[in-house]
Protein backbone atom coordinates (compact mmCIF):
# COMPACT_ATOMS: atom_id res chain seq x y z
CA UNK A 1 0.00 0.00 0.00
CA UNK A 2 1.55 3.30 -1.08
CA UNK A 3 -1.36 5.79 -0.94
CA UNK A 4 -3.75 6.68 1.86
CA UNK A 5 -3.09 4.52 4.93
CA UNK A 6 0.42 3.62 3.77
CA UNK A 7 3.27 3.26 6.19
CA UNK A 8 5.38 6.42 6.04
CA UNK A 9 8.39 4.42 4.80
CA UNK A 10 6.34 2.91 1.94
CA UNK A 11 4.98 6.35 0.99
CA UNK A 12 8.48 7.84 1.00
CA UNK A 13 9.82 5.00 -1.16
CA UNK A 14 7.16 5.60 -3.84
CA UNK A 15 6.83 9.40 -3.83
CA UNK A 16 9.89 11.30 -4.91
CA UNK A 17 11.12 13.94 -4.33
CA UNK A 18 9.83 13.99 -0.79
CA UNK A 19 9.50 16.79 1.70
CA UNK A 20 7.42 16.87 4.82
CA UNK A 21 4.50 18.52 3.02
CA UNK A 22 4.76 17.78 -0.70
CA UNK A 23 6.12 15.33 -3.24
CA UNK A 24 5.86 14.34 -6.86
CA UNK A 25 6.15 16.29 -10.08
CA UNK A 26 4.85 19.82 -10.54
CA UNK A 27 1.41 19.50 -12.12
CA UNK A 28 1.56 22.88 -13.79
CA UNK A 29 -0.39 25.05 -11.36
CA UNK A 30 2.45 25.78 -8.96
CA UNK A 31 1.70 22.68 -6.89
CA UNK A 32 3.36 19.35 -6.53
CA UNK A 33 1.18 16.33 -7.28
CA UNK A 34 0.81 15.52 -3.56
CA UNK A 35 0.61 18.30 -0.97
CA UNK A 36 -0.55 18.86 2.62
CA UNK A 37 0.63 15.36 3.51
CA UNK A 38 -0.32 14.41 7.07
CA UNK A 39 1.22 11.48 8.91
CA UNK A 40 0.06 9.95 12.19
CA UNK A 41 1.54 7.04 14.07
CA UNK A 42 3.71 6.16 11.07
CA UNK A 43 0.86 6.15 8.51
CA UNK A 44 -0.37 8.56 5.82
CA UNK A 45 -3.82 9.79 6.91
CA UNK A 46 -4.39 12.87 4.73
CA UNK A 47 -3.11 14.46 1.55
CA UNK A 48 -4.19 16.67 -1.31
CA UNK A 49 -3.83 15.16 -4.77
CA UNK A 50 -3.44 17.98 -7.31
CA UNK A 51 -4.31 17.66 -11.00
CA UNK A 52 -3.23 19.48 -14.15
CA UNK A 53 -5.60 22.14 -15.45
CA UNK A 54 -8.46 20.68 -17.47
CA UNK A 55 -8.73 17.40 -15.55
CA UNK A 56 -12.29 16.06 -15.77
CA UNK A 57 -14.17 14.77 -12.73
CA UNK A 58 -14.06 11.23 -14.16
CA UNK A 59 -10.30 11.38 -14.69
CA UNK A 60 -9.83 12.83 -11.20
CA UNK A 61 -11.86 10.04 -9.59
CA UNK A 62 -9.88 7.42 -11.53
CA UNK A 63 -6.63 8.95 -10.27
CA UNK A 64 -8.02 9.04 -6.72
CA UNK A 65 -8.95 5.35 -6.87
CA UNK A 66 -5.33 4.55 -7.73
CA UNK A 67 -4.40 5.87 -4.26
CA UNK A 68 -6.42 3.10 -2.57
CA UNK A 69 -6.00 -0.63 -1.97
CA UNK A 70 -7.64 -2.83 -4.62
CA UNK A 71 -10.59 -3.74 -2.36
CA UNK A 72 -11.76 -0.11 -2.05
CA UNK A 73 -15.42 0.48 -2.82
CA UNK A 74 -16.71 3.95 -3.69
CA UNK A 75 -20.03 5.26 -2.45
CA UNK A 76 -22.24 7.64 -4.40
CA UNK A 77 -20.81 10.90 -5.71
CA UNK A 78 -22.57 13.89 -4.14
CA UNK A 79 -22.38 17.48 -5.37
CA UNK A 80 -22.67 20.39 -2.93
CA UNK A 81 -23.47 23.87 -4.25
CA UNK A 82 -23.47 26.73 -1.75
CA UNK A 83 -25.33 30.00 -1.90
CA UNK A 84 -23.17 32.88 -3.20
CA UNK A 85 -20.73 34.00 -0.52
CA UNK A 86 -21.09 30.79 1.53
CA UNK A 87 -17.97 29.08 0.23
CA UNK A 88 -16.95 27.17 -2.85
CA UNK A 89 -18.98 24.28 -4.20
CA UNK A 90 -17.46 20.82 -4.31
CA UNK A 91 -18.13 17.16 -4.92
CA UNK A 92 -17.78 14.56 -2.22
CA UNK A 93 -17.53 10.79 -2.12
CA UNK A 94 -16.62 8.21 0.48
CA UNK A 95 -14.61 5.05 -0.09
CA UNK A 96 -14.24 2.07 2.20
CA UNK A 97 -11.71 -0.75 2.33
CA UNK A 98 -11.21 -3.73 4.63
CA UNK A 99 -7.46 -3.41 4.04
CA UNK A 100 -7.58 0.23 5.23
CA UNK A 101 -9.76 -0.73 8.20
CA UNK A 102 -7.06 -3.14 9.35
CA UNK A 103 -4.23 -0.66 8.71
CA UNK A 104 -5.94 2.36 10.29
CA UNK A 105 -8.04 0.74 13.00
CA UNK A 106 -5.37 0.88 15.70
CA UNK A 107 -4.60 4.57 15.21
CA UNK A 108 -5.72 7.11 17.82
CA UNK A 109 -8.28 8.67 15.47
CA UNK A 110 -9.97 5.27 15.41
CA UNK A 111 -10.92 4.85 11.76
CA UNK A 112 -11.58 1.14 12.18
CA UNK A 113 -14.24 1.28 9.48
CA UNK A 114 -11.63 1.91 6.79
CA UNK A 115 -13.69 4.80 5.43
CA UNK A 116 -11.96 7.65 3.64
CA UNK A 117 -13.60 10.88 2.52
CA UNK A 118 -12.63 12.50 -0.78
CA UNK A 119 -13.54 16.10 -1.60
CA UNK A 120 -13.06 17.24 -5.20
CA UNK A 121 -12.59 20.96 -5.82
CA UNK A 122 -12.23 23.04 -8.95
CA UNK A 123 -10.74 26.44 -9.61
CA UNK A 124 -13.47 28.91 -10.37
CA UNK A 125 -13.63 32.67 -9.87
CA UNK A 126 -17.32 32.34 -8.97
CA UNK A 127 -16.91 29.44 -6.54
CA UNK A 128 -18.98 27.15 -8.77
CA UNK A 129 -17.81 23.57 -9.16
CA UNK A 130 -16.63 22.79 -12.69
CA UNK A 131 -16.70 19.04 -13.49
CA UNK A 132 -14.45 19.66 -16.49
CA UNK A 133 -11.68 21.31 -14.47
CA UNK A 134 -11.06 19.53 -11.16
CA UNK A 135 -7.82 20.77 -9.62
CA UNK A 136 -7.63 19.07 -6.21
CA UNK A 137 -8.80 15.98 -4.37
CA UNK A 138 -8.60 16.22 -0.59
CA UNK A 139 -8.19 12.63 0.63
CA UNK A 140 -8.74 12.12 4.35
CA UNK A 141 -8.82 9.08 6.60
CA UNK A 142 -9.56 11.52 9.43
CA UNK A 143 -13.30 11.09 9.01
CA UNK A 144 -16.20 11.14 11.38
CA UNK A 145 -19.08 8.70 10.99
CA UNK A 146 -21.32 11.41 12.45
CA UNK A 147 -20.27 14.06 9.94
CA UNK A 148 -19.33 12.53 6.56
CA UNK A 149 -18.14 14.95 3.93
CA UNK A 150 -17.85 17.81 6.40
CA UNK A 151 -14.91 19.31 4.51
CA UNK A 152 -17.19 19.83 1.53
CA UNK A 153 -19.50 22.04 3.54
CA UNK A 154 -17.01 24.68 4.64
Amino acid sequence: MTGIGALTADWDAHHSPNTSQSSGPDVGIGNREWTSIEKREGRIVYFDLNFPLGTSQGAAISRVLAQFPPDAVAGPVMHVQHAPGDGDACTWLSLSSAILAKALGALPHGNGAGRVDVVLRSLSPTGAYDRSNVDTAEISALTSADDPGRNCFV
